[in-house]
């Protein structure tokens, strides 16, 4: 009886050991539950966020700009993104056809796209040059949300005139503080300070 005592007493030092292990691993995040649960949740339905974040959304600027909106609705507002992160991929429009936006070319992640969060909010942004379609997909279901970034152009140019939109006295706030707004450049409402920020100097 004692070779078996001795035998069953080892075996119950090494099962103790091994869910010691797996305790410890679970502990410093190298197999945390949130991840594991969260990779098993897929897209089934995606909703615009709200009128301001999709599916057209327009800017202008010198050359490119910078466009973001709020991670649509996942599930009909049951998933969060954390839940669904490891399903979601983003396609760039390339003439007719939707392409993995990593294998596009053009697109480098934290360079001219990516992710941000904000107060408990996330979202994509990107830097465009010209009108882009972008494509939010669902890895294991086809679920698609689609996105028009359209862009305009500003032409730079220099001042020729300029008229102010408020003043020229300003009083300031019981803060000492006081601000006025662009004045009105080439006579133009339409010329933006985008258009000659180059040529704009402050004395």
């Amino acid at each position: 009886m004692k070779p078996f005592h001795f035998m069953e007493k080892r075996l119950v030092k090494k099962v103790l050991g091994l869910f010691l292990v797996i305790v410890m691993l679970a502990s410093i995040g190298v197999m945390p539950a949130s991840k594991v649960q969260a990779a098993g949740t897929t897209v089934t339905s995606m909703d615009y966020f709200s009128p301001a974040d999709g599916p057209v959304i327009s800017k202008s600027g010198v050359g490119k700009a910078s466009y973001g909106f709020v991670m649509p609705k996942f599930n009909g507002g049951s998933a969060t993104w954390n839940d669904v992160y490891n399903d979601v991929g983003v396609n760039v429009k390339v003439g007719s056809s939707w392409v993995d936006i990593d294998q596009a070319g053009s697109y480098i992640y934290n360079q001219n796209w990516g992710h941000w969060a904000d107060g408990g909010f996330n979202g994509y942004w990107f830097t465009v040059s010209a009108t882009t379609d972008i494509q939010l997909y669902s890895k294991a279901n086809g679920v698609t949300l689609e996105y028009r970034l359209v862009f305009q152009n500003i032409n730079k140019t220099t001042i020729t005139a300029m008229h102010p939109t408020q003043g020229p006295q300003i009083t300031a706030g019981f803060t000492g503080g006081a601000g006025f707004t662009y004045p009105t450049f080439n006579n133009d409402p339409a010329v933006t300070y985008e258009a000659v920020a180059e040529d704009l100097r402050y004395m």
